[in-house]
C-alpha cells in the first residue's frame, strides 16, 4: 500500500516461492504484471498504460528474456519488435508512429538500447532523416553530417 493507503503492489507466494507479482497505478488501474516459476520471471509479463492500453508484452524462461518481447504504441500498433534467446537480444523491428521500418536487423549487438523519442542510442546514433543507426564513431557521424548539409542546401 502507498501512503494514502492505495493498494500499488501485491506479490503472491506458493510455499515461499513467489508466483506472481503486481504493480497498480495511483488511479488503482493495472500496470505491470509478472509471473513466476520457481522464483524466477517465467512465461508471459505485461505493461499497461494508464488508460489500459498494452505497452509491452515480454516473455521469460528462468528468469531471462526469452523469445518475443512487444511494445506497443498507445494506439495499439506494434512499436518495437524483439526476439530474445536466453537474454540476448537476436533481432529486432522498430517502427515509427506511423508503421514505418526506422531499424531491422538480424544481428544485433546485445547492449543495444533504443529509446524511442530520443537521438541517442547506447551503442549508435540516429540520422533523423533518415531513421538509419550508425555506429558512434567520428567517420560514420562525419558522413551523416556531411549527407544532412549537402540534403538542407537542395
Amino acid at each position: 500500500f502507498d501512503q494514502s493507503g492505495k493498494l500499488n503492489f501485491v506479490q503472491k507466494y506458493t510455499n515461499g516461492i513467489r508466483t506472481s507479482e503486481e504493480n497498480f497505478y495511483d488511479s488503482g488501474k493495472p500496470h505491470r504484471l509478472w509471473a513466476y516459476k520457481n522464483g524466477k520471471l517465467n512465461g508471459v509479463s505485461k505493461e499497461f498504460y494508464e488508460s489500459g492500453e498494452i505497452k509491452k508484452v515480454s516473455n521469460y524462461l528462468d528468469g531471462k528474456l526469452n523469445e518475443k518481447r512487444l511494445y506497443f504504441f498507445r494506439n495499439g500498433e506494434e512499436a518495437k519488435n524483439y526476439d530474445y534467446k536466453n537474454g540476448v537480444v537476436i533481432h529486432a523491428h522498430v517502427k515509427d508512429k506511423f508503421g514505418n521500418t526506422i531499424y531491422k536487423s538480424n544481428k544485433i549487438n546485445k547492449d543495444l538500447t533504443i529509446y524511442h523519442e530520443k537521438e541517442e542510442y547506447k551503442n549508435g546514433w540516429v540520422d533523423t532523416k533518415t531513421g538509419i543507426i550508425v555506429d558512434i564513431n567520428e567517420r560514420a557521424l562525419e558522413k551523416v553530417r556531411k549527407r544532412n548539409k549537402n540534403t538542407d542546401k537542395q
